[in-house]
């Protein structure tokens, strides 16, 4: 009975399943470009492919893939509760502009600090302190 409900969903959104989670996604009138409602996954409608097809895969564009996402490198500055270490954002930002710290991207490429705010237009560790404020710490860990 749940798979008669699922292609009935199917066919009334006309055919499509989301690349993600495979639920039935639906494009407004002539819109390409559409949310999945069930994982939030960008799907794309593909042209020329025939009802029922997969779509493909689709970049996120928000804001926040324009963000440092991770920091490493000799000066980070590190605090410790407890037995734990933790990265201090708070001194991230008061580091010297040729402190030896990388900069990750959402993309997976490094920067150092001057590289990124001559690219982006923004200081990567006050950004990343800033995110990092309204979330709980996460422990450094080590790679031996």
């Amino acid at each position: 009975m749940a798979n008669e409900e699922e292609e009935a969903k199917g066919k009334a959104m006309g055919g499509y399943q989301c690349v993600r989670c495979k639920f039935p996604v639906n494009f407004a009138g002539t819109d390409t470009k559409t949310l999945c409602f069930t994982c939030g996954s960008v799907n794309i409608k593909p042209s020329g492919v025939p009802s029922g097809s997969w779509l493909p895969c689709v970049l996120p564009e928000g804001f926040e893939w324009e963000y440092a996402v991770g920091v490493k490198g000799l000066d980070v500055p590190e605090k410790t509760v407890g037995t734990k270490k933790f990265v201090d954002y708070d001194a991230l930002v008061s580091l010297p502009m040729n402190a030896r710290v990388i900069y990750t991207d959402s993309y997976n490429k490094e920067w150092t600090r001057m590289d990124w705010i001559s690219a982006r237009w923004s200081d990567p560790a006050i950004t990343l302190r800033e995110f990092r404020r309204h979330m709980n710490p996460v422990p450094i860990f080590e790679i031996k």
